[in-house]
């Protein structure tokens, strides 16, 4: 019995020196007074401290510290430190810190750039692909620097569409714009004329295109204006409007023909500014035979490149504003879109819209005497044709009516002139 306890206590002894002695071939060994590689801490599952200073793990599963200066986890799943200073995470999957200093994550962000042969791109809107950044458009990806993207846009993020003019530095646009040439224009505000050039809606005038190096709108008016080639009489520059194919003048005749009167009878330049001057049909013609012809021919007391226009050329007017009219007929609410918007005698349910810029002015007429009548209320424009030898062609605007009423008057009367571009 004796012989066997002693031999247990030496298998004893010797199992304990077994145990403090130093595994000098095991790098893992903390007693060997060497550091540890990292494959030692594999896998470990967790890592904490707890009013310590700091904590870390390497590759471990979560990373804690609880009232420590620190905790940190590389390559682990989670990494927290709450009431320290910081904590970090290098490719974790989260990193939080409460009432701590910091917490960062070096793990990529949507932020992030990549790098593709030495250019930048997002991953998140581009990629890399044999060393080409390409766009991402939808689900399709395409170079924009090739011959045929180069003239391409993602609209919308999701549809590939052309430039315009299908050129590399053509206008993009959406919905509310479209191409033309190379440029772009508003749909609700703009139009394209002959393919190239963009011009702009005057007002609520209805015709909606025209030659933008010619015309141009102007504020506060609804007239497509001429730019260039106005009407001068040599005294005086007049304001001229397309309508349809015609350009007429936005004014009345202020020309001083001998023979030429100012409203009321005065030669009080200021009613002449405003109304023009008011000429006899004979006087209006400067000599001239009666014409029916489009154009009529008859530059009469008008400006060079200038005529009196034709009871025809009325009529082409008239048709324009209103298509049902006819040709010698009076034009029903031609007179709202002619006469100007103010300077009329007001009167209940007539409206003055100058939808087109020609400015009618109710001027009224005159007689040879030197008398005048229907100021502020009607407005009367000669032609170049005669009805015969007494009476000519004429149109005429009252203030209580919408329409334009063709009708012929002696020739001796006094009436405004309009003219028209050759």
């Amino acid at each position: 019995m004796v012989l066997r306890k002693q031999l247990f206590a030496l298998l004893l002894a010797a199992a304990l020196l077994s145990c403090t002695s130093v595994e000098l071939d095991n790098p893992c060994d903390r007693r060997n007074n060497s550091t540890p590689s990292p494959e030692c801490y594999l896998p470990s599952s967790s890592s904490s401290s707890v009013d310590g200073g700091s904590s870390s793990s390497v590759d471990g599963s979560s990373s804690s510290s609880v009232g420590g200066g620190s905790s940190s986890s590389i390559g682990g799943s989670s990494s927290s430190s709450i009431g320290g200073s910081s904590s970090s995470s290098v490719d974790g999957s989260s990193s939080s810190s409460v009432d701590g200093g910091s917490s960062s994550s070096a793990e990529s962000s949507s932020s992030a750039f990549s790098m593709c042969d030495g250019k930048e791109y997002d991953p998140l809107t581009q990629r890399c692909k044999n060393g080409i950044v390409e766009n991402k458009c939808g689900d399709f990806y395409y170079d924009p620097t090739d011959i045929v993207h180069s003239t391409k846009f993602c609209y919308d993020n999701t549809e590939l569409r052309s430039k315009c003019g299908d050129v590399p530095n053509g206008a993009e646009y959406d919905p509310s714009s479209t191409c033309c040439g190379t440029g772009k224009y508003s749909l609700s505000t703009q139009f394209c004329y002959s393919s190239s050039k963009v011009g702009n809606f005057c007002g609520d005038n209805p015709q909606k295109s025209y030659n933008p190096d010619l015309y141009e709108c102007k504020p506060n008016s609804n007239g497509i204006y001429l730019k260039t080639g106005k009407p001068n009489d040599g005294s005086r520059t007049y304001d001229a409007v397309l309508i349809g194919e015609q350009v007429w003048m936005a004014e009345n005749l202020n020309y001083a023909a001998s023979g030429s009167m100012c409203g009321n009878g005065s030669n009080n330049t200021t009613t002449c500014d405003t109304y023009g001057r008011f000429y006899n049909w004979n006087t209006a013609m400067n000599g001239a035979t009666s014409s029916t012809a489009v154009p009529s021919g008859v530059r009469g007391v008008c400006p060079s490149g200038w005529h009196l226009p034709s009871d025809a050329e009325w009529s082409t007017l008239m048709q324009f504003i209103n298509p049902s009219c006819t040709a010698t007929s009076d034009c029903t609410n031609a007179g709202k879109h002619l006469k100007a918007s103010t300077g009329w005698i007001f009167h209940n349910g007539t409206e003055n819209l100058d939808t087109y810029g020609f400015s009618a002015l109710p001027g009224g007429n005159g007689d040879s005497d030197g008398s005048f009548h229907n100021f502020g209320e009607r407005g009367f424009w000669w032609s170049a044709t005669e009805r015969d030898s007494d009476f000519a062609w004429l149109r005429y605007m009252y203030y209580n009516l919408s329409d334009v009423v063709r009708f012929s008057l002696p020739k001796y009367q006094l009436f405004s002139v309009r003219c028209l571009q050759d």
